[in-house]
């Protein structure tokens, strides 16, 4: 089972996250705020539901912050995402929410 295999691009994101990767929706940036917390830039308008799903879109989202929490300093400091709305017609508060309940329950939202 993929459950078991690591949280890689060969691993257990192998189908999963290639293409939403590819496609740059979100991404990490390589510099950190003056708090020292990574970024994540994200831009919506790039999706294509046809393509893949919000869960595998959401799966992506998470194995980005895996990725960023293998940092200690991050792991202290924390994650910012920063989201590009100026094209987006589609993206509502009802869409954000499920991804704010879900990565609250696993990484503390303040």
């Amino acid at each position: 089972d993929r459950c078991f295999l690591p949280m890689t691009l060969d691993g257990a994101m192998k189908d999963e996250a290639t293409n939403m990767l590819q496609r740059r929706i979100w991404q990490p940036l390589p510099v950190t705020d003056t708090a020292g917390r990574a970024l994540m830039f994200g831009d919506p308008s790039l999706r294509n539901f046809a393509e893949y799903s919000m869960e595998q879109e959401c799966m992506v989202i998470f194995y980005l912050l895996e990725v960023a929490m293998e940092d200690p300093d991050v792991r202290r400091n924390g994650v910012v995402f920063l989201v590009d709305g100026r094209r987006m017609q589609r993206y509502t508060r009802k869409i954000l929410h499920p991804y704010q309940t879900v990565v609250g329950l696993v990484q503390p939202i303040r």
